[in-house]
């Protein structure tokens, strides 16, 4: 994914400016799609790094990858039983004992 830094001016149909120069460097043609990542001069700022749940899971599962099984009591958090069920529901998929 190609990807360049440029300022452009919120404008007041909600529209905002791609630079030639930008649009260029990525290939940009009339209705590719963009994904744009904003941050505001007002002291507002939005994600710069947005994660979709997909990417979250996915690191999620990669880290539980790398974890020894300790047996132990099983937890009373409600969030890591959740992911206990996962990381089990993975291993059966697999054919690995759970």
């Amino acid at each position: 994914m190609a990807e360049v830094t440029f300022a452009s001016r919120f404008q007041s149909d909600g529209s905002l400016t791609i630079p030639k120069q930008a649009a260029e460097d990525l290939g940009l043609h009339p209705g590719d799609e963009v994904e744009v990542r904003a941050r505001s001069e007002n002291g507002i700022t939005t994600p710069e790094n947005p994660r979709m749940l997909d990417v979250v899971l996915r690191d999620l599962l990669n880290s539980a990858d790398r974890l020894e099984s300790q047996p132990g009591p099983e937890s009373n958090d409600p969030s890591e039983r959740a992911f206990g069920e996962i990381i089990k529901g993975k291993h059966r998929r697999m054919g690995l004992d759970v």
